[in-house]
């Protein structure tokens, strides 16, 4: 390669959803829309991943057993490290907007959604210089 330029580097998304299904389902999808992937299935795992890799967004499932979406949230807004972090809060539980947002997240989404609603959002959390305005 000539001209010292080179392309920016992917952004990195961490996943978290306990249903493995949509876990993978995710993935994939950001995959093709020119994001690096990280995935978790826990609380506990994403709290690791996202302390450990420092995601440029985490996508999170409000509602899953052992350390809930909420609290990770509220973990990852208390964390210098990863404080900044764009958070979209996923719940197939309808009435939670308050409490994500409460929790720190950036953006709600209700299960079901839309792909392409939810990859535009992502990918406007991504592009965010400074998401906690």
């Amino acid at each position: 390669m000539t001209g010292g330029s080179s392309a920016p580097a992917a952004p990195w998304v961490l996943v978290v959803d306990d249903d493995e299904t949509l876990l993978k389902v995710l993935a994939m999808r950001f995959e093709l829309e020119g994001f690096g992937v990280l995935s978790a299935n826990s609380g506990e795992v994403a709290l690791e991943v996202a302390h450990a890799r420092r995601p440029d967004v985490i996508v999170l499932d409000a509602m899953m057993p052992g350390i809930s979406g909420l609290e990770v949230c509220r973990s990852v807004r208390a964390s210098e490290v990863t404080a900044d972090t764009p958070i979209l809060m996923l719940t197939a539980h309808g009435g939670l907007e308050f409490e994500a947002v409460a929790a720190g997240a950036n953006r709600f989404i209700e299960k079901p959604f839309d792909l392409d609603e939810l990859c535009e959002l992502v990918h406007s959390l991504a592009a965010m210089e400074s998401p906690l305005v």
